[in-house]
């Protein structure tokens, strides 16, 4: 992420996940681990960690992740959690399960004239 204008900005990023696991939303699990600050997704088998890092140096199996939503999505009328994100806060639900799909975020504070990277773990 570039700031291009002299003063600091706070930038705001959403990263949502719906994975269909073999081949259909039915019967996914998501679910919050507060312990590591990351959401899990999975099936039978089948797991999905979803994580973000502001930077590549990390000392411990903790992300960066500054907010989050796990919901019902494409199932009785339920749009998904994206829609959550359009006011800029998640409701922070640690679980659900059926088709459902994940949204996190990260809030960053961008120098005047500088860049962030953020690097999205999935």
């Amino acid at each position: 992420m570039k700031n291009l204008q002299e003063s600091s900005r706070e930038v705001r990023l959403f990263f949502n996940n719906d994975f269909h696991l073999y081949g259909d939303g039915i019967g996914d699990t998501a679910v919050y681990q507060m312990d590591h600050n990351v959401i899990v997704h999975y099936k039978r088998s089948r797991y999905f960690l979803v994580g973000i890092l502001k930077s590549n140096i990390t000392d411990d199996i903790v992300t960066d992740i500054d907010d989050y939503a796990i919901g019902q999505a494409e199932n009785r009328g339920f749009r998904g959690t994206y829609v959550d994100a359009e006011d800029g806060v998640l409701s922070k639900n640690p679980i659900a399960q059926g088709s459902v799909d994940s949204t996190v975020g990260v809030s960053l504070q961008i120098p005047g004239n500088s860049l962030k990277v953020v690097y999205s773990i999935t």
